[in-house]
């Protein structure tokens, strides 16, 4: 809620768009990859690159995202977090600002400590007649394998939210709360990794949860505005 006299950070901003433009994923151990000549969407100045990296590391250990490339333009972390249950389940969410003339471009993924055994990558081009604005980001808060993921995330009745989900569940039982689109979802092994990517245009909604989706990892989102 807006106190009297006080003014909306939203005040005289266009809306905000986001477009899922491109996925793929890995499943052979790796510390770095290129994926060469990837489509980045529409070209305008106004466009930021978002990508959703879920993995997991070759087990047991710890592993992060230390460096994203797209089109040669180094990416800046947004938001990450892990599996607080146990030590399999990654997400990443970073965004790019580079060359916004470009419609195809390299996507060159690095991670630290452990090689992955099953990586997904997903990317999203934002859109705004202002610059897009990050206006919050969460992540899944709960501590067992059994309980559903849950967060909560400040949005913009004008801007989107992207959120990425790991789980063990079959590919057709992952889902958010009302209004968000699936994207993107792939099982990596078996029904037993799985990897989701959300969006919602035009937020508006401050819960999100998952639902029937067995052996829940990790979640990761953010907003724009």
């Amino acid at each position: 809620m807006i106190l009297p006299g006080f003014p909306s950070i939203f005040a005289g901003r266009a809306p905000v768009t986001a477009a899922w433009v491109w996925s793929s994923y890995r499943t052979a151990d790796a510390t770095t990859y290129t994926w060469a000549s990837q489509s980045l969407g529409s070209a305008q100045t106004n466009r930021r690159l978002l990508a959703v990296m879920q993995w997991e590391p070759t087990h047991p250990s710890v592993s992060t995202v230390t460096a994203l490339s797209i089109d040669g333009t180094a990416g800046t972390e947004v938001i990450s977090h892990d599996d607080q249950y146990a030590t399999e389940g990654r997400s990443s969410i970073w965004i790019v600002d580079g060359d916004q003339n470009a419609t195809t471009g390299d996507v060159i993924v690095t991670v630290s400590t452990q090689a992955w055994k099953r990586m997904s990558l997903n990317i999203y081009s934002v859109y705004g007649n202002d610059f897009p604005q990050v206006l919050d980001t969460a992540v899944d808060f709960t501590a067992t394998s059994s309980t559903q993921l849950y967060s909560t995330i400040n949005t913009s009745p004008s801007g989107p939210c992207i959120a990425g989900v790991s789980c063990g569940s079959s590919s057709n039982s992952v889902s958010l709360a009302t209004g968000f689109t699936r994207d993107r979802i792939d099982t990596l092994e078996s029904s037993n990794s799985t990897f989701a990517v959300f969006s919602l245009a035009n937020a508006g909604i401050t819960g999100m949860t998952t639902s029937n989706a067995n052996g829940q990892k990790c979640m990761t989102a953010v907003s724009f505005f």
